[in-house]
């Protein structure tokens, strides 16, 4: 590498270097620069920065380390029959906790909501702000580590190190971007993690770029050295580039259409390194080639995982004992499901993963060219892959029209419909949920395919390890087992029809927590359902539960379920006849089958429209009360649910709902039914089911804070709350973590026990 002098031009005469190009974006003779202190090569600015990046890549590796130790210590000494494993035992992991709990108050928490005239504006946790403001100080510090801003004579130096820093900055966004992560596989966290911070670098590598473009723009543009230069113009290129994918990866953008996103993005992306390349003089061009490697090595894997993943020939076992036959190993069945869902369901899949991960799915003879990312709302054990969607538009509304599409009449015993698909994945990375005592599970809506699965995997657990011995298991794996106790389940729907994606697998779950209990197992899942926009399905239940002998309400109708007739003899080969829970066979009340097909095809959305002046797009009146006490506030003939109807001039956002007036809106709903069965409307039949006995149903909303103090209260141990929904549910929830953190003074001498909060939200 040459080894030019690159001196002060307004230093005595003024006088360059003949070494020198003039050319203002060249930089292969400006291998060092000389200071007043000193010569500083301006090499070593993208190696400093390196330096304090990899410190916290390492700090944050320890700190996942040390939990995978302790998820261990904990199984371990649960297995050997302690009494509180997840509560520390000694004066470190006391300390531990402690250093933990105040880290976790300060990186959870946030300023509330700022509305300023019908527009919200949104704080980020504390924690991902101070990290992506640290990266950005660093990179300032060093732009202007001993330069005098005010003489004209160091815009050059200043230019040079941003263009020097921004070169270095490109590994890093290489790094943050790819799916199977180096840093997050050392630290504990998967790509959809950090894809924040990949924006924000992105951000702050614009920031550079520009203060390098604008710097050499004021010290050589009165020379005229811009006029028809190819290393001007590549970088002006460059530089426009990256303004467009900073501003299109704005989350307004992304949400508008994914499929244009994606494609834009990458053709950006591609012409962007097509033009660093050309403007960076070769000798510097080893930090580019570092994140290319990157970009190559991590697109590889993904080719070659996904192909072994969807080609049958690479299992030649399964193949052989009739699991796969063809060429893909992977066929999807399609269901329609209530409420514009869609269910996909993957039998034997050759794959592996953990609860609360995602992959990337591609059924190209319905979508093709097109890859989604789903969330895996089964567990291993259970023998099938299994996703449930949300169509909104384009690839997911196709998936839901041709589950939709009454298939052509097959013979008796034959295999049901199923379509070639392509998995990618899985991805995403959290900590096991059976390393803590008490566990809070709140899922709004669709979140429940998140917070179902890892329901579902602590239960494995709890059935096939409590008692067994662990001495054949392998030093690399985490012999079976759980610390947890508790469970809380919560989910928060609109309408009762929602209930149908999961009801199945919650009753399940129930009636096998029932047959741990009767087997000497102290373990507990406590599971409310609140309903929010369905007056009917509260009508019903309000019946069921008050309309019989019984104490405890056993069944409900609602309308938009889709069961098939063999629900109750599958419960029944679930559960031996002795061990039968009693409520399987008590009397049921009728249910209203909508066939998905004819549901959605009258209305894209799935929903009901039967109502007049109602709150809610389709006539429904939304429960607005915040339950505080569930007890007290379970559906009952004198509940009262505060309706936010400001749309109906007969119903206030202040008035209540009192149980005449709901007996006459039901009324008058039954009526409008009538007219629907005798229109075109999609056809209605007779089903019966019920809900079981250990479900709480109530008609409002969830008060974190209450759900949550209660768990914590009575933890004896290290608590965990999940939460999978809307934006402003993960907010309400990890502040009300926070808060209640610091109420209750976490391992500060009070013996409150710590908390750790998860938050998962929709989209990427």
């Amino acid at each position: 590498m040459p080894s030019y002098s690159l001196l002060r031009r307004h230093d005595g005469s003024h006088e360059m270097d003949e070494g020198m190009d003039m050319s203002t974006g060249d930089m292969s003779g400006a291998d060092s620069m000389l200071m007043s202190s000193g010569s500083i090569e301006l090499d070593w600015f993208p190696k400093v920065y390196w330096i304090f990046v990899g410190a916290v890549i390492a700090a944050f590796t320890a700190g996942h380390l040390t939990q995978h130790l302790i998820y261990r210590q904990r199984i371990k000494t649960a297995n050997n029959g302690s009494f509180r494993p997840a509560q520390p035992r000694n004066a470190l992991t006391e300390a531990l906790a402690t250093f933990t709990a105040l880290f976790r108050e300060i990186t959870n928490g946030s300023p509330p909501d700022l509305h300023i005239r019908g527009i919200r504006i949104r704080y980020p946790p504390l924690g991902p702000f101070l990290l992506g403001l640290s990266n950005a100080v660093l990179l300032i510090v060093l732009l202007f580590y001993k330069i005098d801003t005010t003489d004209h004579s160091y815009f050059q130096d200043i230019a040079y190190r941003a263009g020097f820093l921004s070169v270095g900055q490109i590994p890093l966004i290489f790094l943050l971007a790819g799916k199977n992560n180096l840093i997050g596989f050392f630290t504990g966290h998967g790509y959809e993690r950090l894809t924040w911070l990949h924006r924000w670098v992105a951000r702050t590598l614009l920031l550079t770029v520009t203060i390098h473009f604008g710097y050499w723009l004021g010290d050589w543009a009165p020379y005229g050295y811009f006029r028809n230069d190819k290393t001007v113009r590549t970088g002006l290129g460059a530089w426009s580039i990256l303004i467009w994918i900073v501003i299109s990866s704005f989350a307004p953008t992304r949400g508008w259409h994914y499929e244009f996103y994606v494609i834009q993005h990458i053709v950006s992306f591609l012409a962007l390194i097509v033009m660093i390349f050309i403007h960076v003089p070769v000798d510097h061009h080893g930090w580019l080639w570092a994140g290319v490697a990157v970009f190559a090595l991590d697109r590889l894997w993904r080719i070659i995982s996904t192909v072994y993943i969807s080609v049958a020939a690479f299992h030649p076992k399964k193949k052989r004992q009739g699991l796969f036959s063809g060429t893909w190993a992977c066929r999807a069945e399609l269901t329609p499901l209530p409420h514009g869902m869609t269910r996909l369901t993957i039998k034997n899949p050759p794959m592996s993963w953990t609860p609360g991960q995602h992959a990337f799915v591609s059924c190209h003879s319905v979508v093709p060219l097109q890859s989604h990312p789903f969330t895996i709302s089964s567990i291993p054990s259970e023998g099938k892959l299994e996703f449930v969607v949300k169509a909104h538009r384009g690839g997911t509304r196709r998936l839901l029209d041709f589950a939709q599409r009454k298939p052509v009449e097959l013979p008796l015993n034959s295999s049901p419909r199923t379509v070639p698909t392509i998995i990618q994945g899985a991805y995403g990375s959290m900590r096991p949920l059976r390393q803590f005592d008490s566990i809070v599970l709140l899922a709004g809506s669709t979140g429940a395919s998140f917070t179902m699965p890892l329901l579902k995997d602590i239960l494995h657990h709890w059935r096939h390890a409590r008692g067994q011995s662990q001495t054949n298991v392998e030093w690399s794996r985490v012999p079976m087992g759980a610390v947890t106790r508790h469970i809380r389940f919560v989910w928060v729907v609109k309408s009762g029809e929602q209930l149908c994606w999961f009801m199945d697998q919650l009753h399940d779950i129930l009636d096998e927590v029932q047959i741990l209990h009767s087997n000497g197992i102290n373990v507990k899942v406590d599971a409310s359902i609140y309903v929010t926009c369905d007056e009917d399905f509260t009508a019903d239940w309000n019946s069921s539960k008050h309309g019989s002998s019984n104490a405890a309400p056993e069944s409900f109708s609602a309308e938009g379920f889709s069961y098939s007739s063999s629900d109750d003899e599958k419960m029944g080969r679930l559960l031996p006849q002795q061990t039968r829970p009693k409520w399987k066979e008590s009397q049921d009340v009728g249910v209203r089958e909508v066939d998905p097909r004819s549901e959605s095809s009258s209305n894209p959305d799935g929903i009901r429209n039967s109502r007049m002046g109602a709150c809610q797009p389709d006539g429904t009146c939304c429960c607005r009360t915040t339950i505080q006490n569930e007890e007290e506030d379970a559906i009952s003939p004198e509940a009262v649910c505060m309706c936010n109807c400001q749309n109906n001039p007969e119903v206030s956002s202040s008035s209540a709902v009192t149980p005449s007036q709901a007996e006459s809106q039901s009324t008058k709903s039954m009526k409008l039914d009538e007219v629907d069965k005798s229109s075109t409307q999609p056809k209605v039949t007779a089903r019966r089911y019920k809900l079981h006995p250990d479900i709480m149903l109530l008609s409002g909303r969830p008060a974190p804070s209450t759900v949550i103090r209660r768990v914590l209260e009575r933890a004896k141990g290290e608590s965990a709350v999940v939460c999978c929904g809307p934006r402003s549910m993960n907010d309400d929830v990890r502040r009300t973590v926070v808060r209640l953190s610091d109420e209750r003074a976490v391992h500060k001498g009070t013996g409150a026990q710590g908390v750790w909060y998860w938050g998962e939200g929709f989209g990427m």
